[in-house]
């Protein structure tokens, strides 16, 4: 005996959005100053470069790469050694040593305008919408891009994220796959429950597949590249054409010595038909018989049941079951297209 059954799946919906809050007026966000040398750092810095320095027409000269050096020692860019170094030329000539403070005293540089724990709230307060780009977020946040590129890049106060739908279940969508399982189980003889293997199910669906690839590899010869005699042509990339094919499988099978003695493969069938050519073309006469795509309605898909499926199951599933007493479950999802009727349980009944 067959018997067809339906799956059911879950509707997806788009999560709800947060209500839009008003940004406020004045934000202040911690800004991470650039940290200056100290006075000893600046002295030490004066007394490499003396070391690394010769008298030469009674001019010191620094010597080749002294500058490079120090710029990686003191963690600072070669134009701030220079400058450093030209200043202290200039105290020596002034005051007649090389000894200099920094004129930046205590904590000095921009003000705090910027609170990180504001502009989290202000970013949260903005529409996921107007979070894709960088420019929609400073519009949004009132802020100059460069500013809010900063806030991302340099101090990591907004983070980029990169999310996917996720469905929506419901109460009922997580009850359907849990009563699937439930049905599944089986009780043997000494009254353990154990999951049904599932050797009785074949599983049936559509699969597109297109009939030039949009990229493939194949090895050729020099001659072959130079010609270009092995080339695909399409008018258009999105105009391949496709072909709608329909496959069942079932779980494969092996003895007791571990051979396979059925591979869950039982066949695969195109939704194409012939018929001849309606009018003259370049690239075919009228009257040409042409493979054409079908489309699959009720009456198609039921008419593949019928007369290639089920006979393909007979042919080639395991004859380890009496007929008329086990039954074998085709398994497969519930469009309107796979809604059987009358024949297919007929041809159900004329194979037991």
């Amino acid at each position: 005996m067959l018997s067809l059954q339906n799956m059911s799946f879950c509707t997806f919906k788009s999560g709800c959005e947060p209500p839009f809050l008003p940004l406020p007026q004045h934000l202040n966000m911690d800004k991470t100053t650039k940290k200056n040398l100290s006075t000893e750092q600046i002295n030490a810095l004066i007394t490499d470069l003396l070391d690394r320095s010769s008298v030469f027409n009674e001019e010191r000269r620094l010597a080749r790469g002294a500058v490079q050096e120090c710029s990686k020692k003191f963690e600072i860019t070669p134009s701030q050694v220079y400058r450093i170094w030209r200043t202290a030329q200039q105290s020596r000539k002034k005051n007649g040593r090389y000894h200099l403070s920094p004129r930046k005293k205590g904590r000095s540089g921009r003000k705090v305008i910027y609170d990180c724990a504001e502009v989290n709230k202000a970013v949260e307060s903005v529409e996921p919408e107007k979070r894709g780009t960088i420019r929609g977020l400073a519009d949004s946040l009132g802020l100059s891009y460069t500013t809010t590129w900063r806030l991302i890049k340099e101090q990591k106060a907004i983070l980029t994220h990169t999310s996917s739908i996720k469905p929506l279940l419901t109460e009922h969508h997580k009850l359907v796959p849990l009563l699937y399982a439930v049905d599944h189980i089986r009780t043997m003889d000494n009254g353990l429950m154990v999951y049904a293997s599932g050797k009785d199910e074949v599983h049936i669906n559509e699969k597109w597949f297109d009939l030039t690839p949009e990229v493939s590899r194949v090895y050729i010869t020099p001659f072959e590249k130079e010609h270009q005699q092995i080339q695909q042509n399409t008018q258009h990339k999105s105009h391949i054409m496709k072909v709608m094919f329909l496959a069942a499988v079932a779980r494969p099978q092996f003895n007791d010595n571990g051979e396979c003695v059925f591979d869950g493969k039982i066949g695969m069938w195109p939704f194409v038909h012939k018929v001849p050519a309606k009018r003259t073309s370049v690239n075919r006469k009228k009257g040409t018989i042409e493979t054409k795509c079908l489309l699959v309605t009720k009456e198609v898909y039921e008419d593949f049941l019928v007369n290639k499926v089920i006979p393909a199951i007979w042919d080639k599933f395991p004859c380890t079951r009496s007929r008329g007493k086990d039954v074998i479950y085709i398994q497969h999802d519930n469009p309107n297209s796979h809604r059987v009727g009358e024949l297919f349980n007929q041809a159900c009944d004329a194979n037991n």
